[in-house]
């Protein structure tokens, strides 16, 4: 009985974790693309459908349905949250999100059939292998500038291998943020975006080499400036030089007549 109770909760808990993210918000906007149905609402979650061969699938959240079998630990997990947060944890422990550029705001409303047909492909892909043991590494891989594409060709040959794509993805990327600036802990944030080492060390190479140039050039400037008013001031200082040589010899002149 325990058991089956435990079955039911956690398949309630994972539908909640499904719906959470389309109920109780507005519809924004539908149309068809080559008889694809999508709808867009105003939390930005796409739902896609083609009659009976994708049924209302939310490209924003994925789910592995092996990992919805019992397993102890994760049944654990769910009944120790109080009940009206059950479907929070289950969300947590057994979704993902699906990484598209096709999916991005100022991408979605032109996306083609290919496009749709590669992020169900890649989700399909997704729901065999993301685990809640390898979920946090293939979240920041991608948000490291990794895809989820190699992740799965990573994780499809060596298991093991996925902590390990991490960590290089992490190691040869930096996360701006959305100043530009490296961010300390590497995590990205809404507006942050990813940039490669060696693209990240030429353009500050350049950076660099701009600045030197443009300093170069104020000095080159200011120096200039510098020079002018040197010249200014001296010119003006020897006219009051010969302007009072002249009076003094004026006035000489005068004495020596009387």
């Amino acid at each position: 009985m325990k058991f089956i109770m435990a079955k039911n909760v956690l398949a309630m808990a994972v539908t909640g974790a499904l719906l959470c993210c389309s109920v109780g918000v507005m519809a924004e906007e539908s149309f068809n693309v080559d008889g694809y149905n999508i709808t867009l609402y105003d939390n930005g979650i796409a739902i896609m459908s083609k009659g009976d061969e994708i049924h209302q699938i939310n490209t924003n959240i994925g789910v592995n349905t092996g990992s919805i079998k019992p397993n102890p630990s994760i049944t654990s997990a769910i009944l120790a949250a109080p009940a009206n947060t059950r479907h929070i944890v289950a969300q947590d422990l057994l979704t993902y999100p699906i990484y598209s550029d096709a999916l991005k705001a100022e991408n979605i409303r032109n996306i083609k059939a290919e496009d749709i047909k590669s992020i169900v492909d890649t989700k399909k892909s997704l729901e065999k292998i993301i685990t809640p043991e390898n979920k946090g590494d293939y979240i920041a891989a991608v948000n490291a500038g990794g895809t989820a594409e190699d992740f799965i060709k990573i994780s499809n040959k060596t298991s093991g291998l996925s902590s390990l794509y991490k960590n290089v993805v992490e190691g040869q990327n930096f996360v701006l943020d959305s100043s530009g600036r490296i961010t300390a802990d590497g995590r990205a944030d809404g507006n942050a975006q990813t940039i490669p080492v060696k693209e990240f060390v030429v353009e500050l190479d350049n950076r660099t080499r701009n600045l030197g140039v443009e300093v170069k050039s104020q000095g080159d400037s200011l120096r200039g400036e510098i020079g002018g008013v040197y010249r200014d001031a001296r010119a003006h200082t020897d006219s009051q030089v010969t302007a009072v040589r002249d009076e003094l010899k004026a006035e000489g002149d005068v004495c020596v007549v009387r």
